[in-house]
């Protein structure tokens, strides 16, 4: 059974900017709209909502989408809808119809649905998403067989404006897929726009690493920045799923680990810090919000443990400090989370204090947080912000 895990997912939708409002009909661009959700989102993302209530459709649009995307002034980001995101690569797999190594071919057109404005007093996109053809190469499940060409629909369009301006419109936290370039897919037909979505959207599409990444998913020193996403998004679970796929799809087979021996390595690799003279008030004064992580090192030590946290997009620094020179706390799966309480560690006293640090991509600290034992023998929530904004709440032991 998986130690309970306390997960904090930040998700933040950005909302599509007008910008003086989308030109009417159809520019150079060839179509236009906000692009519907992957199909395992609901049928209510916002997407599919305004598909449902546009009067116009202007439908499947031919046009040289890549020559195009060349010209883009300005990248306009949609919110995702209610997407799925998915916990585990095992998941995705379920979820996905077909997984296959395919290239990426030509964008083949865009199909675009429209509603009128009343405040812009003309038709305006409200929905759409481009077709792009993809050459299989190696299939991993599904009826597909190497050499069929598939149509991959990505949740963007690009759109050309009165003033002669292009924007890309995306849902998707992916940039277009490059031509020529290889991808490992992992699929879900959609019967009415005959072609496939990549399933969680981020989590379904991935380059065939290359050797800096190859060197980088190996050490498990990836970054967001390292795997094709808009850098600017959160992605939820991406690094696990990416490291799983990786080991999976990826890894020289002579060179794959058994997971029983992974989770054995990974928990020889655990660091625990044994101070009787720790105490709370210390620890408030020591812990770094606002500072860096060189910061923490100097004030807390090096030993301490670095790994992507599930649920967020960037690492998680964790100390624990001992009650009992001899306790580590351990994974019980290569599955749990490094932002885990050890709420039976607290509450027997083997663990003392556990320290949360979450820095940004400039290795400054964001947000702190310290697990420990209440008097009422409950664990307790010290949460720390740069701004000195500090909440103390019991979060039990569920």
């Amino acid at each position: 059974m998986r130690k309970a895990a306390v997960l904090f997912i930040v998700l933040f939708l950005l909302v599509l900017a007008a910008c003086g409002g989308p030109a009417g009909g159809v520019g150079r661009a060839g179509a236009a709209g906000d692009a519907p959700g992957p199909p395992e989102a609901s049928e209510r993302a916002a997407g599919h909502e305004a598909a449902a209530d546009a009067p116009g459709d202007i439908g499947d649009v031919p046009g040289n989408v890549d020559d195009l995307l060349a010209d883009v002034d300005e990248v306009v980001h949609g919110a995702a809808g209610d997407r799925l995101i998915y916990h585990s690569l095992r998941e995705v797999e379920t979820a996905s119809d077909l997984i296959v190594e395919a290239v990426a071919k030509g964008a083949v057109g865009q199909h675009v649905e429209t509603r009128y404005s009343e405040a812009f007093g003309k038709e305006v996109p409200s929905s759409g998403h481009t077709k792009r053809e993809i050459e299989v190469v190696r299939v991993h499940k599904g009826g597909a067989a190497a050499g069929d060409t598939l149509t991959l629909l990505e949740s963007y369009y690009v759109w050309t404006r009165e003033d002669g301006s292009v924007q890309l419109v995306t849902r998707s936290f992916l940039p277009p897929a490059v031509p020529g370039e290889t991808y490992l897919l992992f699929l879900r037909h959609h019967e009415a726009f005959g072609g496939y979505w990549t399933v969680g959207d981020y989590q379904g599409r991935f380059s065939i690493p290359t050797t800096d990444v190859r060197e980088k998913a190996e050490a498990r020193t990836l970054r967001q920045a390292d795997l094709g996403v808009y850098d600017h998004e959160t992605a939820p679970y991406l690094l696990k799923v990416y490291y799983d796929a990786y080991d999976r799809y990826f890894r020289d087979p002579a060179a794959r680990v058994p997971e029983e021996e992974q989770l054995r390595q990974r928990n020889e690799r655990v660091k625990a810090v044994h101070d009787p003279d720790m105490t709370l008030e210390r620890l408030k004064t020591l812990v770094p919000a606002g500072g860096t992580v060189e910061d923490a090192v100097r004030l807390l030590g090096d030993r301490y443990n670095r790994e992507p946290g599930y649920a967020t997009w960037e690492d998680v620094i964790r100390y624990d400090f001992t009650g009992d020179p001899d306790y580590r706390f351990l994974y019980d799966s290569m599955d749990a989370d490094i932002f885990t309480v050890d709420h039976a560690g607290l509450e027997s006293g083997k663990m003392r204090f556990q320290v949360f640090l979450f820095p940004d991509g400039d290795e400054v600290i964001r947000h702190a947080f310290i697990a420990y034992r209440g008097e009422d023998g409950r664990t307790r929530w010290l949460s720390m912000f740069p701004d000195g904004t500090v909440y103390d709440e019991a979060i039990g032991n569920p």
